[in-house]
């Protein structure tokens, strides 16, 4: 209802050899009152090399339904240890955390909050501007269906700008 209830960040760090580390940290709750009527948190950490993910740890609880995520690369491979999945996966395959824009070239994603592999359509809906900040974006505007809706919104330089969907009768936007 255009009220704040939360937060989402993301921390990118990058070491000398030339390896990123992302940060996923979200935590969102709505309360009525003193009764909490929804509350979802994610931690995960995403390893990538050379543009590839070669590990992932994530935990997450929806609503009390907890998931947990572990990979890592084996040869050509991301060995995955999930709550929803356990098996390899090509590599290349991109975690569901949003922010790498390749997610929207793919068929399927990697859950970092369960591992689950998560079949997804995406339709592009065209070029678009978002207001970031007090800043008007272009941006690329698209539709990621999955067990989920998901608009997702790209700027010029591929960065994560905007994301909207609905859920329990509530538009979410970030």
């Amino acid at each position: 209802k255009g009220k704040p209830f939360g937060s989402h960040v993301l921390t990118f760090e990058r070491d000398d050899s030339g390896k990123l580390e992302v940060t996923t940290d979200v935590d969102l709750q709505v309360k009525f009152g003193p009764i909490t009527a929804f509350k979802y948190r994610l931690d995960s950490v995403e390893e990538w090399v050379d543009g590839q993910v070669v590990a992932l740890n994530g935990k997450s609880n929806n609503d009390g339904r907890k998931g947990k995520v572990l990979a890592a690369r084996d040869d050509d491979n991301l060995i995955v240890d999930g709550s929803k999945f356990e098996g390899a996966l090509p590599l290349g395959t991109i975690p569901s955390s949003h922010w790498n824009r390749l997610q929207v070239y793919q068929n399927q994603m990697l859950s970092t909050e369960t591992g689950e592999v998560l079949d997804i359509e995406v339709e592009i809906i065209g070029d678009d501007t978002v207001t970031v900040g007090d800043q008007q974006v272009d941006a690329t505007h698209y539709r990621l269906t999955s067990d989920l809706t998901v608009d997702l919104w790209y700027d010029q330089q591929s960065r994560w700008v905007k994301l909207a969907f609905d859920v329990r009768g509530q538009s979410i936007e970030y």
